[in-house]
Formats: C-alpha cells, structure tokens, sequence
C-alpha cells in the first residue's frame, strides 16, 4: 500500500478570494440587521415580553404533554419516553407557575423561588426553558418540537435579558437591575455596596 504524499490537483483558495468571501458575508450581514424593524430590535431587552413567551412556552409544553399522554402526540413506546413526557409536564406547570402573572400563582411562585433562589434569575429561567426544549425535542414528535422551538425561543429571550444585565452591570453601573425592571435604581456609593453584598 503505497501513500501519495506530494501535493494534490486540489488547491486552496488564496487569501484575497478568501477575504472577499469574508467581506462579502460581512456586507450581507449587515444588510439583514439594517432591516429588521425597530419593533423586533426592542423585543430581546423587554422582560414583558419574555415573561409572556415564558407563558406562552409554558402552555405549549403543558398542552404538548398532556397530549403526548393521551396518545394525540405519539411517543415511543419506551418507559424512558412516558418518564420524559411526565418530566416536561412537571416542568411546564413549573414555568407557568413561575412566568404567569395570576394572583393565584403568588404564593406558590414565592415558595418555589423560596426553595430554588436560581429561578428568579434570567439565567436560571433560561436553563429551566432550555431543558425543557431538550426534553421537547428528545420526544421526536412534531407537536412536540413545535413546543420545544418556543421553549427554545423563551429561553435565549432570557439568556438576552441576563447577559444585558450582566453587561450593565459590567460597564461601572454597580446598581443592576431587579427582575422585571428595566430602567437601574439610582446610583448607590460603592461602599454601601460592598456592605449589602457582605450580608447577602
């Protein structure tokens, strides 16, 4: 068995066609982000809005396996499957539990937070939606990833919202933000700071 080690009729594009190609993607890229409308340009910083496609993934989730256990969405016929589909039903409840906005909800939202201080974070929200649009799509049904592609869509909404808090947070404004507000709390001294994060 012989190797044929010298070089190949295949050759390698030169670096200008290269960095044409780049700026070519580069230009179309911009081109796409100058037409999205402002509207949609204001939606990943809102916590109104991921709070209702939190509902709304919550709800599809919940519809989805309660389904799914009806036999309208067909599951494998696993055991594993039947256990995934009880798990995003316990976890869609959870979400609506914590995303809907009813008097109802409050005291078990305060007890779940109570019990699980990572949820009332946006990141934590967005790993809960993440998780469930793994279990989603793990099922392989359409009404399922369907329910999934919004569990996926509320969960990089939250992701947005946290790593624009974060930023802010970064860009010497030391007052963060609370759940669900939008505009920061007025300048505080950096010692008063350091002193409540001393008693958290």
């Amino acid at each position: 068995m012989s190797v044929d080690l010298q070089a190949s009729s295949h050759q390698l594009p030169d670096a200008t066609s290269r960095s044409i190609g780049s700026a070519r993607a580069v230009e179309l890229w911009q081109h796409a982000a100058d037409s999205v409308p402002a509207a949609v340009l204001a939606l990943p910083g809102d916590p109104i809005i991921a709070q209702r496609a939190g509902c709304v993934s919550g709800s599809a989730l919940l519809v989805s396996s309660l389904l799914g256990a009806f036999g309208v969405f067909q599951l494998q016929s696993s055991a594993i499957a039947h256990l995934t589909n009880v798990y995003g039903l316990a976890l869609a409840v959870l979400t609506l539990t914590l995303k809907a906005d009813l008097p109802q909800a409050a005291v078990a939202k305060e007890a779940v937070i109570t019990q699980a201080r990572f949820l009332g974070a946006p990141a934590g929200v967005a790993a809960l939606h993440l998780v469930q649009c793994s279990l989603a799509f793990s099922q392989g049904s359409v009404g399922f990833i369907l329910a999934g592609l919004t569990a996926l869509a509320a969960g990089m909404l939250e992701l947005t919202i946290w790593y624009m808090r974060s930023s802010a947070m970064r860009s010497n404004d030391t007052t963060g933000l609370i759940d669900g507000q939008s505009e920061p709390l007025p300048a505080e001294s950096r010692r008063n700071l350091d002193v409540m994060l001393q008693q958290c």
